[in-house]
């Protein structure tokens, strides 16, 4: 399949799902805010992938361990064989480098390594998923 026909697809996809959301917008009540109806759109396939995400395997009659952590653990343990212990190994170069130990003398940025390394960290940890 081409690029312009791949691209007339992915455009109809889009037209056609903006038009389903935009009778479906307003059916709505008026009193609604676009992120609740945004939401009450998208919730039933959330609902499908948190259920599937933290499903809860049971490990002892008294602990259940959610899926997402067995998941997690598995891909750490496969990278860190694969990157034959990378993440052990260069840990001090990590280190050093947040600290800006590898930077030149004479080039001060604006924003320091460590800066950074928080600004990169924040995106991903701060959309943490809350249950509740």
């Amino acid at each position: 399949m081409d690029s312009s026909k791949m691209k007339r697809i992915l455009l109809s996809l889009g037209i056609l799902l903006f038009c389903a959301y935009g009778a479906k917008a307003q059916e709505s009540s008026s009193t609604q805010g676009l992120d609740e109806r945004i939401n009450e759109w998208i919730q039933p396939a959330t609902s499908a992938v948190e259920s599937v995400i933290f499903y809860s395997i049971p490990i002892s009659s008294e602990t259940s361990v959610p899926l997402v952590v067995i998941l997690l653990l598995g891909a750490a343990t496969i990278f860190t064989l694969y990157f034959r212990f990378v993440n052990i190994r260069r840990f001090g170069l990590a280190i050093n480098t947040v600290r800006g130990k590898y930077s030149k003398a004479d080039d001060h940025g604006e924003v320091s390594h460590f800066q950074a390394l928080s600004a990169a960290l924040s995106g991903p940890v701060g959309l943490g998923i809350s249950q509740g």
